[in-house]
C-alpha cells in the first residue's frame, strides 16, 4: 500500500492499492458496474469494502433465486403430478364408459334375442 497525500496539503493519507488489470478486463463496463469506485486502478479501503458488501449482496440475490427457483420447479413437478393424475383418471372412465356401453350393447343384445324369441314363441302358441 502506498501512502498518497491529499491535494489540500493536510497531513491525512489514504491508504491505496495498485491493482493492475489484464487487458481482457473492461475497464468502462467495469466503471459502470461498480461506479461507487472512483478509480478502479489504485483501489482504497472503502473500495474493497464497498466491492465486499457487492458480493455479499450478490450472493444472498443468488440464494433467493436458487429458493424461488427451487420451489417453481416443485410446484412445476406438482401440477404435472396432477395433470398425470388428470390423465390417468380421465383414461379410466373412458374405459369405463366403454366397458359400460359394451355391456349395454350385449344386453340390448340379449333382450332382442329373447324378444324375438317370445314373439317366436307366442306365434306358435297363438295360432
Amino acid at each position: 500500500m502506498e501512502g498518497d497525500q491529499p491535494e489540500d496539503g493536510s497531513s491525512h493519507t489514504t491508504n491505496t492499492l495498485s491493482v493492475p488489470l489484464s487487458n481482457d478486463i473492461d475497464i468502462d463496463f467495469l466503471t459502470e458496474l461498480l461506479p461507487n469506485i472512483p478509480d478502479l486502478l489504485n483501489v482504497t479501503p472503502d473500495a474493497v469494502a464497498v466491492l465486499y458488501k457487492l458480493v455479499l449482496a450478490q450472493n444472498s440475490d443468488l440464494d433467493n433465486m436458487r429458493r424461488e427457483v427451487d420451489e417453481l420447479n416443485g410446484e412445476v413437478e406438482k401440477r404435472d403430478v396432477e395433470l398425470d393424475q388428470a390423465l390417468q383418471d380421465k383414461e379410466r372412465l373412458a374405459k369405463d364408459l366403454e366397458q359400460s356401453v359394451e355391456s349395454v350393447h350385449s344386453e340390448l343384445a340379449k333382450v332382442k334375442q329373447e324378444r324375438q324369441i317370445l314373439g317366436s314363441t307366442c306365434i306358435v302358441h297363438c295360432l
